[in-house]
């Protein structure tokens, strides 16, 4: 049973730690970002749920999110993540396993292929061209995807005028055909900006258009995928959502090719699992956001290594991250466009403890709940 629930947080992360009745220990993580108010729900209204609870009860983290239904929302969501995680890592320690391998056994995918994925949205076409083709040279990226316009502007707002046009062209200088292009536009195009720019998407290679229009206009997006389709052009979203409705109106409808959950915001590694499995079975790729290297990246590759109709890319953030620098005692490094899976026990990585001591502590635990 669940005996203890610790917690190392600062504004951008929080590392949540479960100890079962028997001392075995996991360690996982809520969403990125905001962390410390995260922390303040997990421990406020999340974690007193889940004390004396089955440690290896994986349906555990819908309990606490339904349960918690008059605020089911984003914290709650995060928080749960945090519980979920550590639960994974808990069990695969417990059988000396990968969280890969329990899930997948001895044939899961050793090494996942990760696309070069730049979040910079205002920098300079050159400047980005200029990565593009070193970071190709370097780390061997066979996939690239590009943030352009203004945040869920959904009018084609640019940072300047022609700058997602000039970008398009750019990347298509370094791809040269024959590597992956995606475009991200977080909402920025809309239908209309998304229709005009199809002809230029499709000539510069374009493989994937994610998110065009803001996130929560689903029946929109679905439209739009149907018209891209005619010039061959896939549809990929789903980063945002956490709502299981929501989850079935876009895999009914459907609005996307490719589904990106995000493994912290959607309530962790179990409920990833659920929606990859039923995109799946429609023939739906799933590839998680992963835009950071927080422990989102290794809990993605785990999932990429053992879903039925994984993407052949995970996304793999290429900008500096300082927040997470100090995170790992061995970060997880691209090479030949390949991280290979973490194969120790649970998610096979060791949060710092120089990290841990370094972060704000809460506990919850048997003892000091009522």
């Amino acid at each position: 049973m669940i005996e203890r629930i610790e917690s190392f947080a600062n504004r951008q992360l929080c590392i949540v730690k479960v100890t079962a009745s028997d001392g075995a220990v996991g360690y996982g993580q809520t969403a990125p970002f905001e962390a410390d108010i995260t922390q303040f729900v997990l421990h406020r209204q999340v974690a007193p749920l889940a004390l004396n609870q089955p440690e290896d009860d994986f349906s555990l983290a819908d309990r606490l999110i339904n349960n918690l239904h008059k605020f089911t929302g984003t914290y709650v969501c995060r928080a749960a993540a945090g519980i979920d995680t550590a639960l994974w890592d808990l069990c695969g320690k417990r059988k000396n396993q990968s969280v890969a391998r329990m899930i997948g056994g001895a044939d899961h995918r050793k090494k996942i292929s990760m696309y070069y994925s730049s979040m910079v949205r205002d920098c300079p076409v050159e400047w980005e061209k200029e990565r593009m083709a070193r970071m190709k040279a370097e780390n061997g990226y066979s996939a690239f995807k590009l943030h352009v316009g203004v945040c869920n502007s959904d009018a084609g707002e640019d940072y300047w005028p022609g700058r997602t046009e000039s970008m398009l062209k750019a990347a298509s200088e370094v791809t040269q055909g024959k590597d992956d292009l995606y475009v991200d536009p977080n909402g920025a195009f809309g239908y209309s900006a998304s229709i005009r720019l199809l002809p230029l998407m499709r000539s510069c290679g374009v493989t994937f258009l994610e998110e065009p229009l803001p996130f929560w206009k689903v029946e929109e997006t679905a439209r739009l995928r149907k018209d891209i389709h005619k010039q061959g052009l896939l549809m990929a979203g789903g980063e945002q959502d956490y709502n299981p409705n929501v989850w079935k109106l876009i895999l009914d409808l459907p609005m996307a090719d490719i589904i990106q959950p995000d493994i912290g915001y959607i309530g962790g590694f179990t409920r990833t699992l659920d929606i990859a499995a039923k995109a799946a079975k429609l023939g739906i790729f799933t590839t998680p956001h992963t835009s950071n290297r927080s422990m989102l990246l290794p809990f993605g590759l785990h999932l990429m290594a053992v879903i039925d109709k994984p993407w052949p890319y995970l996304e793999h953030g290429v900008e500096p991250d300082p927040w997470t620098d100090a995170l790992y005692d061995q970060p997880l490094q691209v090479e030949n466009g390949m991280i290979k899976l973490p194969e120790e026990p649970g998610w096979g990585i060791k949060v710092s403890d120089e990290w841990l001591k370094e972060a704000q502590y809460r506990e919850t635990r048997v003892s000091n709940v009522e």
